[in-house]
Parts: structure tokens; sequence; C-alpha cells
């Protein structure tokens, strides 16, 4: 599946090492970091470098105004082409009690305390995920009840009124198999009738209810949050529930300037910046998402630019040990049968007949076992990964050693250490020049394009 993501979506050749028009654009090089969920399934963290972004990005801070505007402008477009965080135009209807008919209804948003109270681990309860209350009968609704109700509405408004439909909502199993099947039932025409989904058939062709199912099944964020949401703090670490976007904007943190180096040049400093998609009042919990990666793989994805960040929550997963929660489950079953052991060796010692030897040449190859084995326990997922592609990171370029001392040593201008070496010209003539793996990266030809530097 991530063979077919690079080279397929994101447009990398790993045989000729170099990328054409993807979704993200042409990209210049890529790192992924597949990581177990629990020991059970895995997931990738991909950094992606794009032709022309770092250009972009530099724009931004051009004292020129009206070329920053540009440069905003094209980013703006950009961050739209590549990520979503909207359900799209979803109707509210509902039967509400203080108007005969069902006209599609403004709801008054939730207040921004409330909105804030939502982020807390204690205060999230008490607000029940309500982001807007019905301005006639002052019903509330969550972002599940908005496109609950769209799901509803697209029903009653569908042909296929000769076919048998269930109630609404639809029940969890069917959404998980409309999810699921999202790829498939929109490249065919009919649904198997004894399918579960079959009473349910009135959306099975509907792109619009099929995307919002898809999207509601898989990246939207649960207003009762997790457990892994609040292991930084008391607040949700991913920020849920946001605020709405009337459109696309940037958001330029100018306080805080960075220095990016290069070796061809002084170092600049650049500003991280914070992408914030068009968002309404039913996307307040939803995922800054792929549209494309996901209707095609029928999963979660999280696409984030701007912040520096990022990177470092990526690369940080190079070194993440995963030994605590992987071993949990060994360590408990080695420790209830150590248990199990000395009871036996107790209760034998009690008795008048000797230890058996066996009980006790056990416990101590358990032990040995047990402390052996503790310390590189990893889930039959990864084990298979790791087995077909000997490591669960994939890089787009092959690696090369670079002594880190070297490149601080010639960012700092000081005097580095080199091999010297000679040769001789067609004259004959000995030339002699110094011999360093940075400066094979500082006086590389231009066009040397394959040439990548990747640190962390």
């Amino acid at each position: 599946m991530m063979q077919i993501l690079i080279q397929a979506l994101i447009g990398w050749d790993q045989d000729k090492q170099e990328g054409k028009n993807g979704i993200f654009g042409i990209p210049l090089a890529f790192c992924c970091t597949t990581e177990e969920q629990g020991r059970k399934t895995l997931h990738g963290h991909l950094s992606i470098w794009i032709k022309m972004f770092n250009k972009l990005r530099k724009l931004l801070y051009h004292a020129d105004i009206s070329v920053k505007k540009k440069a905003q402008e094209e980013l703006t477009a950009y961050i739209e082409s590549i990520m979503c965080a909207s359900y799209g135009d979803v109707t509210i209807p509902h039967a509400c009690q203080e108007v005969s008919a069902n006209p599609n209804i403004i709801l008054t948003p939730a207040s921004k305390q409330s909105l804030r109270d939502m982020h807390h681990e204690d205060h999230c309860a008490e607000a029940k995920g309500v982001v807007g209350t019905c301005s006639q009968c002052s019903m509330t609704f969550t972002t599940k009840d908005i496109i609950n109700n769209a799901l509803n509405s697209w029903r009653n408004m569908a042909t296929h009124s000769n076919r048998h439909i269930s109630s609404f909502p639809i029940p969890q199993h069917c959404m998980d198999i409309f999810a699921m099947r999202h790829m498939y039932d929109m490249y065919t025409s009919t649904s198997t009738p004894c399918h579960p989904i079959s009473k349910h058939c009135c959306l099975q062709h509907n792109k619009e209810a099929r995307q919002c199912i898809l999207n509601l099944r898989f990246n939207e964020h649960d207003w009762e949050h997790r457990m892994s949401c609040f292991k930084k703090g008391c607040e949700c670490r991913f920020c849920f529930p946001t605020s709405q976007q009337i459109c696309t904007s940037i958001l330029v943190d100018e306080s805080k300037p960075l220095n990016f180096y290069e070796f061809t040049a002084s170092p600049t400093q650049v500003c991280s910046f914070l992408a914030l998609p068009k968002r309404q009042l039913s996307d307040l919990f939803l995922n800054n998402h792929n549209e494309v990666s996901s209707s095609i793989f029928s999963c979660n994805t999280n696409v984030q630019i701007g912040d520096d960040g990022h990177m470092y929550y990526v690369t940080l997963y190079e070194s993440k040990g995963n030994q605590k929660e992987e071993t949990r489950a060994y360590l408990n079953v080695s420790n209830a049968l150590s248990r199990c052991l000395h009871r036996q060796m107790a209760n034998t010692s009690d008795s008048t007949e000797a230890t058996p030897d066996f009980v006790e040449g056990l416990s101590r190859v358990l032990s040995g076992i047990q402390a052996h084995m503790s310390s590189s326990i990893i889930s039959p997922p990864l084990a298979h990964l790791l087995v077909c592609q000997d490591s669960r990171f994939t890089f787009s370029h092959d690696f090369s050693y670079l002594l880190v001392s070297q490149i601080e040593g010639h960012l700092d201008g000081k005097s580095i250490h080199f091999k010297p070496r000679n040769c001789k010209n067609k004259y004959g003539k000995k030339k002699y020049w110094p011999d360093s793996t940075v400066y094979d990266i500082v006086h590389h030809p231009k066009n040397w394009k394959k040439c990548v530097l990747m640190t962390s």
C-alpha cells in the first residue's frame, strides 16, 4: 500500500530516484517512518519536499508588499489543492418544533468559551460536543448531528423509492462498510441485495453523501476525545475543536524568526506559518486531510504544512521507543507464569516431597528468556514489514556518510579536517587538493539533482 502511495500518488520513481507531478506537486525527496499502533495496525509519517515550495515560502517574507501578497495567494491556492477540512456545503434540516415547515435552519454557533472548554479533559464532557443551537427551537447539534441530518436529507430526496430504506441514523456497522467500500461502490452500478448496506442503497452512488460518510468514519475527531489526546497535558494536543474559517487563510508568526542554514549561502531568517483551511460549523472536529488519498485507501489522513514543529514531530519517530507499550502484554504473561511457578515451588517445599528439579530449572530458563527478549518486542504487523523491507524507514535517496563535525565547522567558518590528495593532469603536473565529504556537498555540480541533504 505504501508503495502505491509513493509511486502512484506522491509521484516518486524509486529506481530513478526522481519525482514527477503527484497529488502534492513534484517531489524532490521524502522520508517515511512506519509506526505500530497498539500492536495492531501500522501507520506512516511522511515528510515530503516539494519543488519550488521553499522559493514560494521565502517570498512570504519579501520586502515588496505586492510580491508578498502574490506569494500568499499562490500558497493559499496550493494549500486548498492538497488539504481539506470540510464536509462540503451540507444542509441542516430538522423537524423544528417552532416551525411547521422544514426549512434549512441557521444554527447559532457555540460561544468561544464553550469551544475552548471542549479542549479540556474534564470540561469536554460538560459541553457534550454541542457546536450550534437552532435559532427557532433551541435544539442543540453536534457535528455528527449535522452530518446525520444532511444524510437524512439526501435519503429523502433519493429517487430509489421502490427500495426499502431503514431508519436513520445509519447503524455503525453499516457506516463502517460504507466507508471501507468507498472506492469499490463508486465504480459499480448495483449493490448486492443481501449486503448489509443494501437497505441504504439510495446513498450508495451519491458522491457527496459517501464522501461525508467516509470522513465521518475516518477523519472526524470524537468530541469525547481519547486517552492519547491528553498524554501531553490536560488539553487535547490536536487542538480540537477548531474555529470556523470563512476562507482559507495563512497566519505567519513573525515574532519568532528562525535561522535557515544552507551550505552555499549565509543563513536566512524564516518564520513558521499556520495554514487554516476553510471550515464551517459542521467541520470543527474534522482533520486537515487529503481527499484523494483518503478516498483511495479508505483511511485517515492528516496533512500539515508550514510549522517547523512538524519536522521535529516526524523525525522524532526515527528514535522513538515503543517498548514500554509493546512489552506490557508480554511481561504480564511472564510475571503471571513466574508467580504460578513460585506458588508451586512454595507448596512443594512445605510438603515432605523434594522440590522437582524441572520447576527450578524452568523458572531460571524463563527468567533468562524474559531478560533477553523483553527489550525487543514488536507487533506481528511490524515484524512482517521488517522481513519484507528490512527497516521501518523508507527514504527517497541512498545515503552516504557525512561527519557532523565537518558540517558544523564549515557553517561556523572554521578549519575542518581533510585528507590531502594529488593527481596529475595530462601534462604530468601534480595538483594538490583537500578531500572532505563536506566539500563534495558544497561544491557539487548545479545539475546534480540527486544530492539531497536530510538532517534532523
